[in-house]
């Protein structure tokens, strides 16, 4: 057997397929037994020696890694390539698009322009670029800018100053109405929820889409895909993390060399030595400060609390993916405690990166802003209360309401 044929074997498992691979082996069920036979039979049959914490961390796109020169397990790992992109750093990161694009904050999104319609304002995900809405933008009926992410300065920030520095952009742009469309994406939802908080401090007022982002969703993915009890650990999983998604080889032996590693600095001239690599085309310095930026995103988000804010007055519209990254989660994934106002949920084929590509999700920003044109009407629903509306979106249940 090989190593990951023989981990699967005293986990119980019968077929690497249906194993999330970047799932740790304690998630997926390992007890103390099973963890000590593992690190035993590691050592006994393969001579890789483990820490006990290196076991309770450990997956199986690592012991693939360990495995790499198996020509079987290399055409099982592009059989399931699909699912893998669904998770780790791949679930957080889609798209970081070209350099001189990212230097702008303001990134004006070419639509299909309907004249007298206000603007739409987009948040991008943890990568902080524009691109991700490209595609998206060509479909909505109204002028579009998405407010990117600084990915040249590197100072930390908390997602509320990250939300600060972008309200003057929204000010100055949006000078004709007292109302604002926002739509945030994944980790972008977040800085979305601060914008429209201080835009109502503002005695402004606005309509939320979220797209399968909310604060305690960011917070278990976090938790789920890039556990870390310090931040040295954070640091190691983070650019472990964008090795895996930007590489196919294993990323094992990087991992033992930023673990000798003593700073982020020094991480970082690793992580840089070993991933040379055309996948993306962007400057090396520019490809450091992106890694800086996401790493200092991710310490916010460790340190983003709004248990102590007011709710917020707007309603707020989520999208979220049939195939569900995370389960166990509430069904509007506690947003309910973010505003008085109502929450929608609508459920679009997809996952929570092909989700943004769905036509349905045009649709519905479009039809925010149709609304947004015709007299208010009365809602019935009360302050704080949670609708629990879902229309799923499939070739099934297509215009169909739940409740």
């Amino acid at each position: 057997l090989n190593v990951v044929d023989t981990v699967l074997n005293i986990m119980g498992f019968k077929d690497l397929k249906l194993v999330g691979h970047h799932t740790s082996l304690a998630e997926l069920g390992m007890d103390s037994m099973m963890a000590v036979e593992i690190k035993q039979t590691l050592e006994r049959e393969f001579e890789i020696f483990l820490t006990a914490q290196d076991i309770r961390n450990l997956n199986f796109a690592k012991l693939i890694g360990m495995n790499s020169r198996d020509t079987e397990l290399k055409r099982m790992i592009e059989d399931t390539r699909e699912e893998e992109e669904l998770i780790g750093m791949k679930l957080l990161i889609r798209l970081l698009g070209e350099e001189e694009a990212m230097n702008e904050t303001c990134l004006k999104l070419s639509t299909g322009l309907t004249s007298g319609q206000p603007e739409v304002f987009f948040i991008p995900g943890l990568e902080g670029c524009g691109a991700v809405f490209m595609k998206l933008a060509k479909n909505i009926k109204a002028p579009a800018t998405c407010l990117q992410l600084n990915n040249m300065g590197t100072q930390y920030l908390s997602i509320r100053d990250m939300a600060r520095l972008l309200l003057p952009y929204m000010l100055k742009r949006n000078r004709e109405t007292r109302h604002f469309i926002i739509v945030g994406y994944s980790y972008g939802s977040l800085i979305a929820i601060e914008l429209m908080r201080q835009l109502e401090a503002k005695d402004f007022s606005g309509k939320l889409i979220l797209i399968d982002g909310a604060p305690l969703y960011m917070k278990s993915i976090k938790d789920q895909h890039l556990r870390a009890d310090n931040d040295e650990e954070l640091q190691t999983n983070v650019l472990i993390g964008m090795a895996d998604a930007a590489l196919s080889e294993g990323s094992i032996a990087l991992l033992a060399d930023l673990k000798k590693c003593k700073s982020w600095d020094e991480k970082l001239n690793v992580f840089m030595e070993r991933t040379q690599t055309d996948t993306l085309e962007i400057s090396v310095e520019q490809r450091r400060n992106i890694c800086t930026c996401i790493y200092n995103r991710l310490l916010a988000l460790d340190h983003y609390d709004i248990s102590s804010d007011a709710p917020l007055k707007s309603p707020i519209t989520l999208l979220k993916p049939t195939q569900e990254a995370l389960k166990n989660l509430p069904v509007d994934y506690d947003l309910r405690k973010v505003t008085r106002e109502k929450v929608l949920c609508r459920i679009l084929e997809g996952n929570h990166l092909t989700i943004i590509d769905n036509p349905e999700v045009t649709d519905i920003i479009n039809n925010e802003e149709i609304q947004e044109m015709m007299p208010a009407k009365t809602s019935i629903s009360k302050p704080g209360a949670f609708v629990n509306t879902i229309d799923t979106i499939n070739d099934t249940n297509r215009g169909k309401t739940l409740s």
